[in-house]
């Protein structure tokens, strides 16, 4: 009999060490689960994740309130990390506790959950929205809230930099190839006729 479970686990061994297929799996694209998947695995994820640190807490939150409750007496101390201790915990209160957690742990899952399915309706709402409406540009003179930015003086751009500067282009003899006169550049002007 322990001939043939033996060649029976070997074969099995055997069998599984081969693959069957020489194809590589393909990775998940972006959009081949619907959103309400991801939120449900979150939601788990955070769940489970949780549940350690939460059954942790509720643990040092029980002992230390079943030590207040009997006026800080020495003989109701509980060490959640003694399993010899004659004042550890109760099966009943162990159940308690873990129960507690789960529930703590669960709660927080299911408003991670909510919180996400939320905004994943918002934001369908919105984009639903903005396709079904028409866009509409508004011309900057009429926007009270646009900020006029002057362009930066400068001469090269035909622009004088100053009162002074000004003065000695009017003041020029030829209109198309104005100079200013106290640097000397040639400015492009365009003259309005």
């Amino acid at each position: 009999m322990r001939k043939i479970i033996f060649f029976t686990i070997l074969i099995s061994l055997l069998n599984s060490s081969f693959p069957v297929f020489s194809e590589t799996a393909e990775p998940y694209e972006k959009d081949e689960f619907p959103g309400i998947l991801h939120d449900i695995r979150r939601a788990e994820i955070i769940t489970l994740g949780s549940m350690p640190f939460i059954t942790f807490s509720a643990t040092l939150g029980y002992s230390f309130g079943k030590y207040a409750s009997h006026n800080f007496d020495s003989s109701y101390f509980v060490n959640p990390f003694s399993s010899t201790d004659e004042n550890s915990f109760s099966t009943d209160e162990q159940i308690g506790i873990l129960l507690t957690s789960l529930g703590i742990s669960a709660g927080i899952g299911l408003t991670d959950f909510i919180v996400h399915a939320v905004k994943r309706s918002n934001r369908q709402r919105k984009l639903k929205k903005q396709k079904n409406t028409d866009i509409q540009i508004n011309p900057i003179m009429e926007d009270p809230d646009a900020t006029k930015i002057e362009p930066p003086r400068n001469i090269e751009i035909g622009i004088p930099e100053n009162e002074e500067s000004a003065e000695n282009l009017e003041n020029s003899t030829s209109t198309e190839n104005k100079k200013d006169i106290k640097t000397g550049k040639k400015l492009n002007v365009i003259m309005d006729e």
